[in-house]
């Protein structure tokens, strides 16, 4: 399972802002139409799949973070709202939130985690089951599981922040209107977006690339984090 940047949004917003005017491939001034820019995109990142060179995003370090960041404000119980099981995200955001514990001296315990899926939805269904446990803290791989947490805490006349500490994964903008604003991971998609064309005219120019890049995350601090009393 890998994973590759894929968006040719970023790689257009760029390719002006680079002052990328020639590049040897058909693409002598950005007057050309837009179509003609996207194909050419299109072409060198099937040329960097092709020679398996991916860039991702940090997801097991992000992770780590955050939960290390629960941690440090006294928690010990910490369930997790995962995503699909055979999700790679999942996968590492998991290797993450172990790591953290690790670290702490804090022993892992699947009992604590829940894979609930990706969406709001699942995130209120298992949002019982979760808070069951004890945990004083949840980390949820999406802002939209913990969406659905904040409902269900809402319907239960809770609040992340006061009752139990809430964080997510994403930094959607939805989560800064979040009550209380959700503390999150914001995933650099600008910075993913520079890595892989850099990579790209690195490759034009026959040069060697790195075999994988990881472009870091970083954590957004709001207020659905409380210390542990």
């Amino acid at each position: 399972k890998k994973l590759l940047v894929d968006n040719t949004k970023i790689f257009i917003e760029l390719l002006p802002k680079h002052k990328v005017l020639s590049l040897g491939c058909g693409i002598s001034s950005m007057n050309k139409n837009q179509k003609e820019i996207e194909n050419f995109v299109k072409n060198l990142l099937n040329e960097i799949k092709e020679t398996e060179k991916p860039v991702v995003i940090d997801d097991e370090d992000a992770a780590r973070v955050v939960v290390k960041y629960l941690i440090d404000h006294g928690h010990r119980k910490i369930g997790v709202l995962a995503g699909e099981q055979d999700n790679l995200h999942a996968q590492l955001r998991m290797l993450g939130y172990q790591k953290a514990l690790y670290d702490a001296g804090i022993l892992y315990d699947p009992e604590l985690v829940i894979y609930a899926g990706w969406g709001k939805e699942f995130g209120y269904r298992e949002s019982a089951k979760i808070l069951e446990k004890g945990v004083t803290a949840v980390f949820c791989m999406s802002d939209q599981i913990a969406g659905g947490l904040y409902q269900y805490l809402f319907e239960h006349n809770m609040q992340a922040g006061k009752d139990i500490s809430v964080v997510g994964f994403d930094n959607q903008v939805i989560s800064d209107y979040f009550m209380p604003g959700l503390t999150t991971t914001k995933i650099d998609l600008i910075g993913i977006g520079r890595t892989a064309m850099n990579m790209l005219l690195d490759k034009l120019d026959g040069k060697e690339t790195e075999q994988l890049v990881r472009v870091p995350c970083k954590m957004i601090k709001r207020q659905s984090v409380m210390v542990k009393r």
